[in-house]
């Protein structure tokens, strides 16, 4: 491991410039997933907040394992990371698409239409639907959105499952970085940043408790009605299927309110 004794001005003057970075970059990962926009103090508290707990203290704990518990076999670091990619890249589909852009109800309108084609069908699918599931195609429906949208969201995306990933992650970085390999380290690193990114985004989406849906009254008497994605000096809303940018300056006031069901927010 590197020793602090081994370490210069430069070397802490560019750790002090990589690490806000660092801080800057995870805070706008999670400030794009919620519904208020943040300015650049916000991004650095959020980023800086995220850091502390997700990236120094699995640091400091897992140094401390390495340097005195156990190792772990190199095959099975990149196994932990390769795993943990797949469950938070699980994670972020259902988050971004499923719940940031309402498609559930589309998802199992579609699904549901899907089983009943098949259920009176003649196809081998169709006669292990009402062999084995009775016919009844909300179970079935139900088992999909429990395995694409709860278990991802619910499991793999609680603030507890992502501070252990975390530290499984960064446990197996620092054991990659002892084998000195340049080409494993750079593999590992990428996993990990990318690692981590992911987990800043599903960390955001935990704060995020919903994306409210508005009327908008605009000052040409234009009404539009929709789901809020992100408020700031514009604001990006769903209508339906389509994405819409509204400016400030262009709305008179918003029905139902952003931040209180059933406030009126004057803009």
């Amino acid at each position: 491991m590197f020793e602090l004794n081994q370490l210069t001005e430069w070397h802490i003057s560019l750790f002090v410039i990589l690490f806000g970075a660092l801080i800057l970059y995870f805070g706008k990962l999670i400030g794009d997933t919620k519904v208020e926009r943040y300015d650049q103090l916000g991004y650095y508290i959020e980023g800086l907040l995220f850091t502390i707990v997700y990236f120094v203290v699995p640091i400091l704990f897992d140094y401390y394992l390495l340097e005195t518990l156990f190792k772990i076999p190199l095959w099975l670091s990149f196994l932990i990371q390769l795993v943990i990619t797949l469950f938070l890249s699980w994670n972020l589909g259902a988050n971004e698409y499923l719940r940031k852009y309402g498609l559930l109800d589309q998802f199992k309108k579609v699904l549901r239409k899907e089983l009943e084609k098949i259920k009176t069908s003649t196809s081998l699918k169709g006669k292990i639907l009402s062999k084995y599931g009775g016919g009844d195609v909300e179970n079935y429906v139900e088992l999909n959105v429990l395995l694409i949208y709860k278990i991802p969201i619910k499991f793999f995306g609680n603030k507890y499952a992502l501070f252990l990933f975390s530290l499984l992650t960064i446990l197996s970085s620092l054991q990659v970085l002892e084998t000195h390999e340049i080409l494993l380290i750079g593999i590992s690193f990428i996993l990990t940043f990318f690692i981590l990114s992911l987990i800043a985004i599903a960390y955001g989406f935990v704060l995020t408790k919903d994306y409210p849906k508005v009327k908008i009254h605009l000052i040409d008497n234009k009404i539009l009605k929709g789901t809020v994605l992100k408020y700031g000096d514009f604001i990006y809303m769903l209508e339906g299927n389509k994405k819409i940018f509204v400016n400030k300056d262009k709305i008179e006031y918003i029905e139902e309110g952003l931040f209180r069901e059933g406030e009126n927010v004057n803009v």
